[in-house]
């Protein structure tokens, strides 16, 4: 990755450690300096099981995803392919229910994942070949 992306993304990453999400709970991984660093703005929370140094951020996405302890997750992220793999993978997640977010602030759009698991029969979800 260009190191000005890079910069931008452990800016993006610290940035959002300060801010107050209230009652949410956002983890953050992959921008830091230590590609495996996790951290929560949920403080003191044990986040070992999600260091990863995933090279591929859509894998390291759903990893997050299946290891969520919440009942919802939202996913904000604008690759296919990580609908595709929340889609493999949902019947492995802890959560109930999982929303991808796409588009723009003025047309934001949610995909429920749990919705479309639901209408398909087993074994309809196109296999994957990413190593989780």
């Amino acid at each position: 990755m260009p190191e000005n992306e890079a910069d931008f993304e452990r800016f993006l990453s610290e940035e959002a450690l300060k801010y107050d999400f209230e009652s949410l709970e956002v983890v953050l991984s992959g921008g830091f300096e230590d590609e495996s660093r996790v951290e929560s703005t949920v403080k003191d929370r044990d986040l070992i099981h999600l260091r990863a140094t995933h090279e591929k951020t859509d894998t390291r996405l759903v990893l997050h995803t299946v290891l969520a302890d919440a009942e919802n997750v939202v996913v904000s992220v604008r690759d296919t392919d990580v609908i595709l793999l929340s889609l493999h993978y949902f019947s492995k997640m802890k959560c109930s229910k999982v929303w991808i977010m796409s588009g723009t602030a003025i047309d934001r759009r949610f995909m429920p994942i749990h919705d479309v698991c639901d209408r398909l029969a087993p074994g309809q979800v196109i296999p994957c070949h990413y190593w989780m």
